[in-house]
């Protein structure tokens, strides 16, 4: 088992068994797709997941952040529990094992809610919503 793993099972649930982890096909969230509900557990958090958006970005988007480092499915900072749902991965290997896959372990920031999904994800904090408006470069006087 995972280091990471070994640390958070004594936090986890029963989960259930994530099958159908196969990637869907990329791109940005369409604001006419349907969504999925996200649970987080144990605070009881709900947001939606569009199509084609990883939950952790749509996490993010209405300001609970989950733990990450990288955000491209290699580090495992975000590694959590699938407790019940179905998701797809983004990427063809994401960084989880096959067994730990079985145990119902999972990366949110490179999965996309295929059904409702309920996560263990004791670690989520509330932040203020991303903001939707570009980012301003900043020049000499303002660094």
């Amino acid at each position: 088992m995972h280091p990471l793993a070994a640390e958070r099972a004594e936090r986890r649930v029963v989960p259930a068994v994530a099958s159908g982890l196969t990637p869907p096909a990329q791109g940005n969230a369409d604001p006419a797709a349907p969504s999925h509900r996200v649970t987080l557990q144990p605070s009881g958090w709900q947001y939606d997941a569009p199509q084609g958006q990883s939950l952790m970005r749509a996490a993010r988007a209405v300001g609970i952040r989950l733990p990450s480092s990288c955000r491209n499915g290699t580090c495992r900072a975000c590694m959590c529990m699938l407790v019940s749902g179905e998701v797809r991965y983004e990427i063809e290997w994401p960084g989880v094992t096959r067994e730990e896959r079985e145990e119902g372990w999972m990366l949110p920031c490179v999965a996309h809610a295929q059904s409702d999904v309920v996560l263990e994800v004791p670690d989520a904090v509330r932040i203020e919503p991303a903001s939707t408006a570009p980012r301003q470069r900043l020049t000499g006087a303002q660094r």
